[in-house]
């Protein structure tokens, strides 16, 4: 059975990048399903700040009115589009009396690989539409098995009379962000299961699995995972809730799987997530007890190259092993290493962590696993280091070192108008599928490409990407634009599009 994933992106308009007097500001959320006769489409949220948007007067009431055009395009060719106006409600003042204008759309689409626009224009100005681009995957085959996008809720609650939020009887009002801040502590979410009665029958039995883990290690997070067993169904509608009080600060998958009778894992889905909870302790479980007799960590007695090999797991590591790692390794000038009191207690420690960490990712050949690492760690220290810099610290160190090896890369060195680049496509990535990675080398001369843009779940992403890679013949500052005129010799767009 084929495995199955689909997106849903946190997009958040303008916040990050526009003068507060500028376009209109949203926040976007924008998820994949099935509708009842097994046709995809995608749902859109949007949130958008009343303040951001000019109110007119008309007749006795004041009242703004919003442009919002959806494209979606596929090999430049639109197949589908949405343009409606939407009104914000009247008011008795220029000034909103409600901070949000809520915009939710439906759109049929097929399955496929798209190029996705959303303007958002204030029509009441003469300013420039805000603009998003994208590229989205819906992927909801009818003969198999799959698994809606995930969607965050802020709350679910029964329907008393139907709006624009209601679905399955519910009123659903979705969490627009992947950040969770220390101060929420509940986490939601909502799916749809399909096809399990045409894969399994009608009357068979299968199960279902939803957890947190570590978006860097993959561990499942101890207290968040829930299992149950379904009858299998057409359509089947999941809603489910942790209490992340306890989760620390770090990057996290949500994850859904389908496992038939035989425990195989038929369809899955992950959102990613961040959390930040500054006070719950990142320390990792107590290693004092654990025993490193006659294990590959006991022959590694020296600090520095304890230090050393503990500095190395930094782009695997999860944010609470970096915090935790951090502490054990001494500062690395002579004077500290003296006032050292117990250099053999610090030195247990880290063999300590060393081996637990390895023992974390493969319980029955920890050795084996390192070596293996170990030799990456090498091979990226030679091809990407520099002269003050070792190589598993550049960023395209420990993107090699954290995804593997890309399936392909493109190298550009002498195009007129660009600084050097490359770009690294992914057949997967955790889960996600076509992912690509932009590394550029700004200073011409060392060997320091820095990684500019990325399409992968918690990895930098910068829609302006191609203009900043051309910056040397691009110096617009408009901040919506996100692409450039062609120009001779350029074909950064080309290769995003179509790895080679």
């Amino acid at each position: 059975m084929k495995r199955f994933f689909s997106i849903i992106i946190i997009c958040i308009l303008s916040f990050s990048y526009l003068k507060t007097n500028a376009q209109v500001r949203a926040l976007m959320t924008y998820t994949t399903y099935l509708d009842t006769e097994q046709n995809p489409y995608i749902e859109t949220f949007l949130n958008i700040d009343a303040k951001s948007v000019k109110y007119i007067k008309k007749d006795k009431t004041y009242q703004g009115v919003i442009e919002i055009t959806m494209v979606f395009k596929k090999d430049d060719k639109i197949i589908t589009f949405s343009k409606v106006d939407l009104s914000t409600p009247a008011e008795n003042d220029s000034i909103p009396s409600s901070p949000n204008i809520i915009d939710i759309q439906r759109i049929a689409i097929p399955n496929g690989e798209y190029d996705f626009e959303i303007s958002l224009k204030d029509k009441n100005t003469s300013k420039e539409a805000t603009i998003y681009k994208d590229k989205i995957t819906i992927n909801h085959p009818q003969n198999t098995i799959s698994i809606s996008g995930i969607q965050l809720m802020d709350k679910i609650e029964p329907t008393k009379n139907p709006n624009i939020f209601t679905k399955h009887n519910y009123d659903m009002y979705p969490y627009i962000s992947d950040f969770f801040p220390e101060k929420i502590n509940t986490l939601t979410a909502f799916a749809e299961i399909y096809n399990t009665s045409t894969i399994y029958g009608d009357s068979s039995e299968y199960i279902y699995r939803i957890f947190v883990e570590d978006f860097e290690s993959s561990r499942i997070v101890t207290n968040l995972f829930k299992m149950k067993k379904e009858n299998s169904a057409k359509v089947k509608i999941l809603t489910n809730s942790f209490d992340i009080s306890k989760l620390p600060s770090g990057n996290y998958n949500l994850v859904i799987e389908v496992r038939n009778k035989d425990n195989k894992v038929d369809a899955f889905n992950k959102f990613f997530f961040q959390r930040s909870n500054p006070s719950v302790s990142n320390q990792s479980s107590d290693l004092t007890t654990l025993d490193i007799a006659n294990t590959f960590v006991e022959k590694f007695n020296n600090l520095d190259t304890l230090a050393l090999y503990l500095d190395f797991l930094y782009p695997i590591s999860s944010i609470m092993e970096r915090n935790y790692a951090l502490n054990l390794i001494p500062k690395r000038d002579k004077k500290h290493t003296e006032e050292i009191k117990d250099k053999t207690g610090l030195i247990s420690n880290m063999q300590r962590y060393l081996l637990n960490f390895w023992v974390g990712r493969d319980e029955n050949a920890p050795e084996a696993a390192w070596l293996k690492y170990l030799s990456e760690v090498k091979k990226v220290n030679a091809d990407f280091g520099k002269k003050n810099q070792m190589g598993y610290l550049s960023d395209r160190g420990r993107v090699y070192l954290k995804y593997g090896s890309p399936n392909s890369i493109n190298s550009q060195t002498r195009e007129p108008s660009s600084y050097p680049y490359e770009i690294w496509h992914y057949y997967q990535v955790a889960g996600q599928g076509n992912v690509r990675f932009v590394f550029y080398n700004r200073d011409l001369v060392t060997n320091d490409y820095e990684l500019l843009h990325s399409d992968a779940n918690g990895e930098l992403k910068d829609y302006q990407w191609q203009m900043k890679l051309q910056k040397r013949q691009n110096p617009s500052n408009n901040p919506n634009q996100n692409s450039i005129n062609p120009y001779w010799g350029g074909n950064s767009d080309e290769y995003w599009k179509r790895p080679r």
